[in-house]
């Protein structure tokens, strides 16, 4: 019998192996930040919660966030444990969004209307990252890995 665990490891990896390719090609001549403005105009449509981590879905491109991310809305911000963290996260579903900054080892930033935010650090030095920060796969089952 296969437990779960060893299942997903090999697809794991072999996503991330798509992700070296695509960091080489497809980022070849376009920045992060041009990689990732295919979010602009999109809808926040989907938020979930899995045991440790966090996938957000913009209409068919999205993350999954292995260190929390930080959430304004309404110029307040939420940190993962704050009280009406996961409501205020969920607020932002069917939201648009309008920006993307990226900071190279820095920062990730998804703005939407009024001033709301996603905001992810991207701090090698975090002690919370185990392997990686995130990982971004867009419509086309293009992968990058945040590290």
């Amino acid at each position: 019998m296969v437990r779960a665990d060893e299942f997903q490891i090999p697809v794991l990896r072999q996503a991330f192996s798509v992700s070296g390719q695509l960091k080489k090609t497809r980022l070849q001549n376009k920045t992060m930040e041009d990689f990732l403005n295919i979010l602009i105009e999109e809808k926040l449509s989907s938020v979930t919660f899995v045991m440790d981590y966090l996938q957000v879905d913009f209409d068919g491109n999205g993350f999954t966030f292995y260190i929390w991310p930080v959430v304004t809305v309404e110029n307040i911000e939420y940190k993962f444990g704050d009280s009406y963290y996961r409501d205020k996260l969920c607020s932002l579903i069917a939201q648009i969004v309008k920006s993307v900054s990226y900071v190279d080892n820095k920062e990730i930033v998804i703005h939407f209307d009024n001033e709301n935010k996603l905001f992810l650090s991207l701090d090698p030095n975090n002690p919370d990252i185990i392997v990686e920060i995130a990982t971004f796969k867009d419509a086309n089952k293009n992968w990058y890995v945040f590290q």
